[in-house]
């Protein structure tokens, strides 16, 4: 069995961008994702919705609101 050699404490977990990110995609669309294979479960199933609150909750810049995120190349 393989020693942790570190971890990150309890509060730098509840702090870190991730865990912030997943408390934003919880509140904006009633999710209860409490884990980083959730929140990439979600993504996969919600890939528009991912990449929009991505680029707002980093609050991205563009010169236009985009109108389509995420096209489907399924044929």
């Amino acid at each position: 069995m393989n020693k942790c050699n570190w971890s990150p404490s309890s509060r730098a977990l509840k702090s870190s961008k991730m865990a912030l990110f997943i408390d934003y995609i919880n509140h904006n669309h009633n999710c209860s994702i409490d884990s980083y294979s959730k929140l990439h479960e979600w993504s996969v199933n919600n890939i528009s919705s991912f990449w929009g609150s991505l680029s707002d909750f980093f609050n991205i810049k563009y010169s236009d609101k985009a109108e389509c995120i995420f096209k489907s190349s399924n044929k």
